[in-house]
């Protein structure tokens, strides 16, 4: 059953990883058949735009050679129709991302964080309103209502692709092994009948040899071999009155 499993993980792996060849950003920076971009002048556009990171500087470049690879403001296709309709990819914040993803089941989200930004409100500095909204916010993270909320939206009664997987790690589902449960079952009733047999076979056996009714013997035997009680089978005694 093991030997079964991990055969059939090593051959799910293999499909999966034909079917998904970007799994990373770094994955996307070594093709040239997908194009990819981001919302021009954007949190994720300035990103790229300023990082230092070798792979994120590439990633911007290969962008920046091409005006269409960004989506303007105010353009008549959006960047989740781009993915959608063309081979492209999209970047853009994670609170957005996570809800296109659950809204068009076509969409499918590819590695984790490329970074990590918060969100707050801007006051006037030295507001009376500064304390009584930090202190409400961080109430809610502690009841954990702002989550709360955010599945509502993100994952509630709004959802259309629900059930569907967020990200390329799929897991091995019962579809995937279900071959090994039928082997097993398989297995469990071939032993069953052949103890059968061996039990009648060997209760016939013993039936000879006590001349005791065939019924007499078989509780006999079970008795025997369940509970570990009583005369042993093949122990000669004077018929009973049993019959079949």
């Amino acid at each position: 059953m093991i030997a079964s499993y991990t055969a059939n993980l090593a051959a799910f792996l293999a499909v999966e990883q034909t079917d998904q060849p970007i799994k990373s950003a770094d994955d996307l920076a070594k093709q040239t058949e997908i194009k990819y971009g981001s919302y021009k002048g954007g949190a994720t556009y300035n990103f790229f735009k300023e990082s230092k990171h070798q792979v994120y500087q590439k990633i911007w470049l290969a962008m920046n050679e091409d005006e269409k690879n960004f989506v303007s403001p105010g353009a008549k296709v959006s960047g989740i129709q781009k993915v959608i309709e063309e081979k492209y990819a999209y970047f853009m914040e994670s609170p957005s991302l996570e809800y296109s993803v659950n809204q068009h089941c076509e969409l499918q989200q590819i590695g984790g964080l490329l970074d990590s930004k918060g969100f707050g409100f801007a006051t006037q500095l030295n507001s009376p309103y500064r304390d009584a909204i930090s202190k409400t916010i961080l109430r809610l993270q502690e009841n954990s209502e702002l989550e709360r909320i955010k599945d509502n939206w993100w994952k509630g009664k709004n959802v259309v692709c629900a059930g569907k997987a967020q990200d390329a790690n799929s897991e091995l589902g019962l579809a995937n092994v279900g071959g090994v449960f039928i082997i097993l079952l398989g297995g469990i009733v071939v032993s069953l009948l052949v103890a059968a047999a061996e039990f009648i076979y060997s209760v016939q056996k013993i039936t000879k040899i006590t001349q005791r009714p065939f019924c007499s013997e078989v509780g006999q035997a079970f008795t025997y071999a369940l509970k570990m009680k009583g005369s042993s089978p093949v122990k000669l005694a004077r018929p009973s009155q049993c019959a079949i």
